[in-house]
């Protein structure tokens, strides 16, 4: 039986305080694709249809910011874990099927910023362009 992405996002553990949370971290993290800014746009442009579609009230779309620092603190190794078990419902890769890998870094989690190699998590996916999927993430810490 499958199971809804929103379902499966709702296992990331919440890593926040009660104290001033407006938005559940599923809502937040569904809204990661993109960058912080044009996914910002996307949720102000598409604010009504979000909040129909997600049955949440209006003012709880979330913004850039609340995005952003919700993206800086969240434990990836969990987010990709649940995102892959979520994914290998839905893909059933042919033998011979051609996949392409991207990779971001996740700007927040640079350190050592004075030495000449520094310390980040980029975050990898494997992307089926015949199924039009992501059919896996995988996050990696460069450490030097």
């Amino acid at each position: 039986m499958t199971t809804s992405l929103i379902t499966e996002l709702k296992k990331v553990p919440d890593f926040r305080t009660q104290q001033g949370q407006r938005y559940p971290l599923w809502l937040v993290l569904l809204f990661v694709s993109r960058g912080y800014r044009s996914l910002g746009d996307f949720v102000k442009r598409h604010k009504n249809c979000l909040a129909e579609v997600l049955s949440i009230p209006l003012s709880r779309v979330p913004s850039y910011s609340t995005i952003r620092r919700v993206m800086m603190r969240v434990n990836f190794e969990v987010l990709t874990q649940i995102f892959n078990n979520w994914a290998n419902q839905y893909v059933q890769l042919d033998e011979s099927e051609w996949l392409a890998i991207d990779g971001k870094s996740i700007k927040s989690t640079v350190t050592d910023y004075s030495q000449a190699y520094q310390s980040f998590i980029s975050l990898v996916s494997l992307f089926s362009s015949k199924k039009g999927l992501t059919v896996g993430l995988q996050p990696m810490n460069n450490k030097q």
